[in-house]
């Protein structure tokens, strides 16, 4: 990732909270293309120059109306090996076929 346009601008890994901090995640995270885990806590983009795998994390609590919430959001550099394990689960957790198994009982 070193020398990359996208990646050279994104740190190993970063949280932000998007109401209460100032420092947000680099506007080149939106420029990874999201590969899987379509959920917030579990979504692997992966850099289209580089090749670059990275997990994104999203988390947004508007406490009820009690308190002020927080959008929380973070960014993570991680290995390709990890990619694949984390895809692997996302599998296993959304069958290709969700109502086969329904269909059987």
């Amino acid at each position: 990732f070193v020398g990359c346009k996208i990646c050279q601008n994104i740190p190993d890994y970063k949280l932000a909270d998007k109401l209460h901090m100032k420092k947000q995640l680099p506007k080149e995270v939106e420029k990874l293309q999201v590969i899987g885990g379509y959920t917030h806590d579990c979504q692997i983009r992966k850099c289209n120059l580089c090749g670059t795998y990275y997990r994104y994390y999203y988390d947004h609590d508007s406490e009820s109306g009690v308190g002020y919430g927080y959008t929380d959001e973070s960014i993570r550099r991680i290995s390709s090996e990890r990619a694949q394990e984390l895809m692997n689960i996302v599998i296993k957790a959304y069958p290709q076929h969700p109502l086969e198994k329904l269909r059987q009982e």
